[in-house]
């Protein structure tokens, strides 16, 4: 015959039966002299995003809004124009502002349909794919990027219109 497990009183619930169990793990902390003399990581200066999300609004003729939430760091790198904008020390900006409730409101001459291609431009993956076949596409692209000074996609427009 098989001899019974031994169990022990649990600590943790009444009448609880636990099996015998080695100890927990314990991990030991490095000495705070072998942190110390490691080399701090530096960031990216390329491949660092910020993470900050920031809300646009655009009017869409005749009485609709339309909200943006986009991370901008790319919009940054991107349009001087908005590097400026964002490049200001948060101090002097709203608390509030570029916010869900309180977004960011685009000038009148930015409608919702050209900040709608400027962002498919510049998310442009193989599930999110920017149409240049579309002429609209185009001209909204270059009226927009002509604005925000977003040389890269002025540049690839310009090139559309002339090639077409």
């Amino acid at each position: 015959m098989d001899e019974p497990v031994p169990v022990q009183p649990s600590p943790f619930a009444d009448q609880g039966l636990i099996g015998t169990f080695p100890p927990p793990y314990q991990s030991q902390a490095p000495s705070t002299s072998i942190i110390q003399n490691q080399p701090q990581p530096s960031k990216s200066p390329q491949f660092w995003d910020s993470g900050i999300m920031v809300v646009f609004s655009a009017e869409l003729p005749p009485h609709h809004t339309i909200l943006y939430r986009v991370l901008i760091d790319s919009l940054r790198c991107r349009s001087k124009v908005l590097d400026d904008i964002f490049g200001i020390p948060p101090s002097t900006q709203s608390q509030n502002q570029g916010t869900e409730v309180n977004p960011i409101a685009l000038p009148a001459s930015i409608t919702a349909e050209k900040f709608k291609s400027f962002l498919m431009y510049l998310n442009c993956r193989g599930w999110n794919e920017f149409d240049d076949k579309v002429a609209a596409n185009i001209l909204n692209l270059l009226d927009i990027s002509a604005l925000l000074e977003a040389d890269g996609a002025l540049s690839y427009a310009m090139s559309k219109v002339v090639g077409a």
